[in-house]
């Protein structure tokens, strides 16, 4: 089985003021395909943030990153 990490990127979500439901979505469709989601994550619109994240994951072996998030256009989204 492969392994996968869901990271959702939404400053809302991640202020809990929103409820995240991509992630869960995402999640569910990785694991009904073969995927044991061992990561998850609700993180800030913030790219310093978005890249450690990226590059942990990434050292950490993770085989699939799986990003989801954002509402619209925005000058925060990145």
């Amino acid at each position: 089985m492969f392994k996968a990490a869901v990271l959702t990127i939404s400053d809302k979500g991640s202020a809990g003021l929103r409820v995240d439901e991509a992630g869960p979505k995402v999640s569910a469709f990785l694991q009904e395909n073969g995927y044991e989601v061992t990561y998850t994550k609700i993180i800030p619109d913030d790219e310093e943030e978005i890249m450690t994240e990226l590059i942990n994951l990434s050292g950490q072996n993770m085989p699939l990153i799986v990003t989801t998030g954002g509402t619209g256009f925005s000058k925060r989204d990145v």
